[in-house]
């Protein structure tokens, strides 16, 4: 498939995204408030 590699560098980008978001939101808000919100996606989708 010659569109897996593109495919997967946006995933990884993608993920790399997700957890520098995280990452900010544990370091403002503490423990609690990321998790919940975590939780919160999970449970939408």
């Amino acid at each position: 498939m010659p569109d897996e590699p593109l495919k997967n560098s946006s995933y990884i980008a993608f993920v790399k995204g997700f957890v520098k978001a995280f990452v900010k939101a544990f370091v403002q808000y503490g423990a609690i408030a990321p998790v919940a919100w975590c939780w919160q996606r999970v449970n939408i989708s």
